[in-house]
């Protein structure tokens, strides 16, 4: 009789006294070697060879042995394989998926906001254009238009933006590191904006009156206007110089164009200080301007919402005050609708009412100075001209 048909016979209750005895003590012999396979602390070093102890029965016992410990293996290797392939997962996630996961969260430097239909698909990245609309907009003389970012994993990238035009020859890459849209530069320089008494304001804008009426003597921040032109005869020959010229009255765009046409300044590298007027009709100043050539022919971006943040498109036709305006106000309103990228270079906050947008495009534009990139004998030959009021210069660098 097997021990199966004897616990069958014994649940039955058909076991003689004896043998139903004999049944009990296996049974509890059975149950201390379960807990004991359970509980000790080595009970996976049961061997096929293990003695067996004496008795009728000892064939079952091994038999009984031989399932508990393929079970315990069975078991063992499934846990061992179930944990395998999720640490395998875990490790996968951590290392090829969280990090591009992560970087979704985050400023994309990289990310793809402008395509040419004409250009065979030359595409335009957020970070150039973002650079290109801000330097413009607050660096006059030093526009920037192309980066180079390198994922590194989880929002962070190595920053190259190089120099992409020079007029002196010498040519500078600001290296950064741009985590998860914190901007760190190495080199800040080519970033700074002009120093605050870059321009002054005219009589008719809101600010500081530029004009001494007890002595007569046009006034700049350095001082009284004679100190400025000492200062100008200082400059060295040779060297290039940004020059912040400040006018005497804001001056309407369409006739500062045909006076600057009369000057002699590199007209392509001209950078126009725009007077907002507010709805009491008087003109203020916010630090913005834009590039008098206003050419970017190789980028593309949203052009329902920003249709002049650029010009060179085809239908823009010839730059005049007009598209001037329209290029302006695309610039403005596309700092105003990314604030995180004047918080990334550095730059103050575009808080230009819409009413203001639309007055200006309903009365024209309007300037109150400008900055050009020359050497001395430009600005001694501008400073005489009735126009304009105050010059600040600096040596250039792009």
């Amino acid at each position: 009789m097997t021990y199966h048909e004897r616990l069958k016979l014994y649940k039955e209750g058909k076991l003689d006294e004896e043998t139903r005895k004999e049944v009990e003590k296996e049974i509890e012999k059975q149950d201390a070697i379960s807990e004991f396979l359970f509980e000790a602390s080595d009970f996976i070093q049961l061997d096929e060879e293990a003695d067996v102890p004496p008795g009728k029965d000892g064939a079952d016992d091994t038999q009984l042995l031989s399932v508990i410990r393929r079970s315990i293996r069975k078991a063992f290797v499934k846990m061992g394989v179930i944990v395998g392939v999720c640490v395998l997962a875990a490790v996968l996630c951590a290392v090829l998926v969280l990090p591009h996961v992560v970087s979704l969260l985050f400023y994309n430097p990289n990310e793809v906001v402008g395509r040419s239909e004409q250009n065979d698909g030359l595409i335009t990245q957020r970070m150039a254009l973002d650079l290109s609309v801000y330097t413009e907009a607050f660096l006059p003389g030093r526009w920037r238009n192309h980066v180079q970012a390198d994922a590194q994993g989880y929002g962070e990238y190595v920053i190259r933006i190089p120099q992409t035009w020079t007029i002196d020859g010498r040519w500078e890459t600001v290296v950064g590191k741009l985590t998860r849209g914190e901007l760190l530069l190495y080199n800040e320089n080519p970033f700074r904006l002009p120093t605050g008494n870059a321009f002054v304001l005219p009589e008719d804008m809101d600010g500081p009156i530029m004009i001494n009426h007890e002595t007569g003597n046009r006034v700049g921040s350095g001082g009284e206007w004679e100190n400025q032109y000492k200062a100008l005869e200082e400059l060295e020959e040779n060297e290039w110089y940004i020059g912040y010229v400040s006018l005497r009255a804001v001056t309407e765009y369409e006739e500062f164009e045909k006076w600057i046409q009369t000057l002699p300044t590199e007209q392509a590298n001209l950078w126009c200080a725009v007077a907002l007027e507010q709805e009491n009709g008087e003109y203020y100043a916010n630090g913005m301007g834009f590039n008098r050539s206003g050419v970017w022919e190789s980028m593309h971006w949203d052009t329902q919402r920003y249709p002049y943040l650029a010009f060179g498109q085809e239908d823009h036709g010839q730059w005049d005050a007009s598209n001037g305006t329209e290029h302006f106000i695309s610039i403005v309103r596309y700092l105003k609708d990314h604030p995180e990228v004047s918080k990334m270079f550095g730059g103050p906050d575009v808080r230009v009412p819409e009413e203001d947008l639309q007055r200006l495009r309903e009365n024209g534009l309007h300037v109150y100075g400008f900055a050009v990139t020359a050497k001395k004998d430009t600005f001694l030959k501008m400073r005489d001209d009735a126009r304009v009021a105050y010059i600040y210069a600096e040596p250039w660098r792009q």
